[in-house]
């Protein structure tokens, strides 16, 4: 493991064993205000036992670099944390980690957001992704969420859809996923009351429908961190699919 110095944003990779260049699978933590600590997940091991560098960030957003840090993105998700990530991706491809058609990104909850607004704002940036119960439509996780009024409040900036439709569209990440070309892994908790099924139905059913490589894959009964809490059996199979899907489509 090795730190990579940046005042502006703060990350860590996680090199494949006995491989400096290897495909690279980016890890965007949730919250949006949390932060990745400088022990790996479970997935970001694995990732690594297959063979993959495995970059996690803490981007504008974050928790624990000063208050005005973590506000930056409020009203405006997406926009100062996507341009954290793509400094620190760069930084990996020119120490010569990677290459710049094996990148791949995975996230839950609002990681999941930011890999499909990654994916519709960025077309072609990234080769493969997979997003665990995230946000896609503000609208839908508005009225269905548990949270979904204070989520969309700290997105846009405004308290309801009415006060700005257009904003609310702009800031769901459905709305561009249509121009994403990456195969696309949906995982998704059928009782997370925090990020609905909803959010995982609309882009499936667009993607699908215009014929792009996408799969959904939906856990009963589990919740918002299946990864932390759910059955172990899934827990497993959460896994697998991750390093298989990156496996199949990064390699």
């Amino acid at each position: 493991e090795s730190a990579i110095a940046s005042s502006l944003p703060v990350g860590r990779l996680l090199e494949a064993r006995g491989k400096r260049k290897a495909p690279l699978v980016v890890n965007v933590h949730g919250g949006p205000h949390a932060a990745h600590c400088p022990t790996p997940w479970m997935e970001m091991l694995a990732l690594a036992d297959a063979g993959f560098n495995v970059l996690w960030v803490n981007p504008r957003g974050s928790v624990g670099y000063g208050e005005d840090f973590a506000r930056a993105i409020v009203g405006a998700w997406g926009d100062a944390d996507a341009s954290d990530l793509f400094l620190l991706i760069d930084r990996v491809v020119r120490r010569g980690n990677t290459d710049r058609n094996r990148i791949g990104v995975l996230g839950l909850s609002y990681g999941g957001y930011m890999v499909h607004f990654l994916l519709g704002h960025f077309p072609g940036r990234f080769a493969a992704a997979v997003s665990e119960n995230p946000v896609t439509d503000l609208v839908s996780e508005f009225g269905n969420a548990d949270y979904g009024t204070d989520i969309g409040r700290m997105a846009t900036g405004k308290a309801l859809p009415s006060d700005s439709p257009d904003l609310w569209l702009d800031r769901s990440p459905y709305a561009q996923i249509h121009l994403n070309e990456a195969p696309l892994l949906l995982l998704q908790g059928d009782a997370d009351l925090r990020c609905p099924p909803v959010n995982s139905e609309i882009p499936f059913a667009i993607l699908k429908t215009l014929g792009r490589k996408v799969e959904m894959v939906r856990y009963p009964d589990e919740a918002h961190t299946m990864f932390i809490g759910g059955r172990p059996d899934r827990r497993i199979d959460r896994l697998e699919r991750i390093v298989g899907w990156f496996r199949q489509y990064l390699r």
